[in-house]
This record gives C-alpha cells, sequence and structure tokens, in this order.
C-alpha cells in the first residue's frame, strides 16, 4: 500500500492507525503535532514507546499526555531505558504519583536525571 504524507487529515482517515505504523516502522520521525494525536488511538502506548526505541524524541505535549494514561509510569520507565530524559514540567508531574517515593528510586535505576526544579521538589519530600 502506498501511504501518503503524514497531513492533519491523515488522522481523519480511516487509515490512521496503519498510516503511523507505517510512519514508525519506516522509521519517520512523527512531527509533534501528530505525537499528540496518537493520544485518540487505543494503542498509543505501543506507537509512542516503538517511536522512542528508533531513536526519536517524544515532544513535551505529549510526555505531558503520557500522564493521563493508565500505565503512565511503565511508560515513563520504559521511555528513560531508551536514553531518554523528561522535560522539567512532565518530571514535576512525578509527584502526583502514589509511591512517588519508590518510582523516582526507579526512574534513576533506569537512567533518568532530574533537573534543578525536580531535585529541590525531591529535598522538600518527607522521606528525603
Amino acid at each position: 500500500m502506498n501511504y501518503p504524507n503524514l497531513t492533519q487529515k491523515s488522522f481523519t482517515s480511516s487509515n490512521a492507525g496503519k498510516i503511523l505504523k507505517h510512519y514508525i516502522a519506516t522509521n519517520k520521525e512523527i512531527p509533534q503535532w501528530a505525537q499528540v494525536k496518537i493520544f485518540e488511538f487505543p494503542n498509543a502506548r505501543e506507537l509512542l514507546l516503538k517511536h522512542a526505541k528508533q531513536g526519536h524524541n517524544i515532544c513535551r505535549n505529549a510526555q505531558l499526555k503520557i500522564f493521563e494514561l493508565a500505565d503512565a509510569k511503565d511508560i515513563i520507565l520504559q521511555y528513560t531505558e531508551q536514553g531518554y530524559d523528561l522535560y522539567p514540567k512532565a518530571e514535576l508531574k512525578i509527584f502526583e504519583f502514589e509511591n512517588q517515593d519508590d518510582f523516582l528510586l526507579e526512574y534513576i535505576k533506569k537512567g533518568g536525571e532530574f533537573y534543578e526544579n525536580t531535585e529541590l521538589q525531591i529535598l522538600k519530600q518527607p522521606y528525603a
């Protein structure tokens, strides 16, 4: 099948999921605007992680939307294993997790590094 270029209109087509999978399978970087639209699909997690595994960063807005997913912790840890860190605003959302102390330790074990504001927030926690 010959896939068209990725455009806003691509997401209104009945083949939108196939088009995204094609872009990821051919190691094409998904534009930032499209990364945010990925969350409209039931396999958003799979698409974002595959995109990251191919060496593409997940944009800031998509990183923030990850926190809306039920398996946000798992996605973030897998993203970190690929050598990426969250951007500062997304990092601070970690403090909304239950058992954030366990998650912070796991994030560090996977290679995550923190920005200064996040480090200051960690120091304010009762377990610091």
